[in-house]
């Protein structure tokens, strides 16, 4: 099976950027929930309610990728 995205430059240049930069996108979201991840588990200096926040945030932002139909390109480090 093939696949070709054919775009109308430069009038359609947004949409051919979004193209060939979704794998560095994704790999952006992937290190930004490591970060997350790691500041909830290893970061001994941050208070409970820091904690309570970075936890929220991380639900907050899969429920966003599920709400774009996304979450299952990214995988969330756990």
């Amino acid at each position: 099976m093939d696949a070709m995205l054919n775009f109308d430059l430069p009038e359609d240049n947004f949409g051919f950027q979004c193209a060939i930069n979704g794998i560095a996108l994704r790999r952006s979201i992937c290190d930004f929930q490591e970060y997350m991840r790691q500041m909830y588990k290893y970061n001994e200096r941050i208070s409970d309610d820091e904690k309570k926040m970075i936890q929220h945030l991380r639900e907050q932002f899969q429920e966003i990728l599920e709400d774009n139909g996304v979450h299952n390109l990214i995988v969330s480090p756990d």
